[in-house]
């Protein structure tokens, strides 16, 4: 999804997809990425692609939306009014770490409590 001022000019986007809550057995969406170019930021602009959004869930069927949030003060405002948020983090682990976890699958936990990879291996390719 992407949105455009008057002129066509891209200014932001949101890709999402299908999702199902395990948990309560119910369908959904996820938002995968959201972003939105900083000059017009503060202007309702993610809001409207986040409604766009539920409103396309809701016709598949699917009852409620999620996503990751970034560490940005308005968009954690706008969060707070209208989403239940989880003091967890999205996380990730790649390049070279992600090669020591798995190096590391089936070692005894002692082993693998030793041997994880530091966090700056994960900017190593």
């Amino acid at each position: 999804m992407v949105a455009e001022t008057e002129s066509l000019t891209p200014i932001a986007f949101a890709a999402w997809g299908s999702h199902y809550d395990l948990h309560h057995s119910i369908k959904g969406g996820v938002i995968i990425d959201l972003f939105v170019d900083r000059g017009h930021r503060g202007r309702g602009v993610a809001a409207q692609l986040m409604i766009a959004i539920a409103a396309q869930v809701q016709q598949r069927g699917g009852e409620y939306i999620t996503g990751g949030a970034v560490n940005n003060p308005s968009a954690q405002r706008f969060y707070r009014r209208c989403a239940h948020s989880f003091p967890a983090v999205e996380c990730y682990v790649s390049g070279r770490a992600f090669r020591r976890l798995a190096e590391l699958s089936g070692q005894p936990l002692g082993e693998i409590v030793k041997n994880l990879p530091e966090v700056s291996w994960n900017y190593d390719p």
